[in-house]
């Protein structure tokens, strides 16, 4: 363990996954403008049932996991045991949306009491009605993952808002490092091109590798939070 952390907290290490996600976006920006000939590979690849689409479900499912190993930390500090409950059965019921809760892997229908989505399906993110906020969702978190190291900071020296516990707590476990950022940033780029190409709320298939970007986003977030919160918890004891 102490070697992970080791990694972790190495700057080298950390620059590695700083350049990560803007070297993915500019792939496949270059891929989708310039090389034509890749196009249908690259659709297939990011297509329904395809390799990012369960690349995304099981980084959903490894955050929760994640997510839950951090609720010992908090066993006596409600508002962040509560937050990281929240986490941990979103990161879940996320993953479980986007197979729709195994329905294509075991093949049973739809029940006729489901809202009817936009693929059939027994799921609630692509039901019509629904599609808007999962839009603002995605971009609500986002934009929180690519700013709110910047604006957190200025908002509690201005407003003193949380108390100064709350405050640092929130540092380590609830704010995403800046590092990060090259996850979260690109997402919202690409859904606010959706928006004006498509409409406002309506998301394009072709969003699939940003929303795995997205969720890996998380996932170090989450993982960041786990060892940080660890090595808080160690040194205090």
């Amino acid at each position: 363990m102490g070697y992970i952390i080791s990694i972790i907290q190495n700057k080298s290490f950390k620059k590695l996954i700083f350049l990560i996600p803007w070297i993915i976006s500019f792939s496949i920006l270059v891929i989708r403008v310039y090389f034509v000939d890749w196009k249908i590979a690259y659709i297939n690849f990011i297509s329904e049932d395809g390799p990012v689409e369960y690349s995304t479900v099981i980084v959903y499912f490894a955050a929760c996991i994640v997510s839950v190993n951090i609720l010992k930390f908090f066993k006596n500090d409600k508002k962040f045991f509560v937050l990281f409950l929240i986490f941990s059965i979103g990161f879940f019921l996320i993953a479980m949306e986007e197979i729709s809760w195994g329905q294509r892997i075991f093949g049973f229908s739809t029940p006729d009491w489901f809202p009817k989505n936009i693929q059939g399906e027994t799921s609630l993110h692509n039901i019509d009605s629904l599609i808007l906020f999962r839009h603002a969702t995605v971009m609500s978190v986002s934009i929180f993952g690519t700013f709110a190291w910047i604006v957190i900071p200025k908002i509690q020296k201005k407003f003193r808002v949380f108390s100064q516990k709350t405050y640092q707590t929130l540092l380590r476990v609830v704010i995403p490092s800046r590092y990060l950022m090259g996850y979260f940033f690109p997402v919202s780029i690409v859904f606010f091109i959706f928006d004006i190409k498509y409409g406002l709320g309506r998301i394009a298939f072709e969003s699939e590798p940003f929303e795995l970007l997205l969720s890996i986003g998380i996932l170090l977030f989450i993982l960041n939070s786990y060892f940080k919160q660890k090595i808080f918890v160690e040194s205090e004891g």
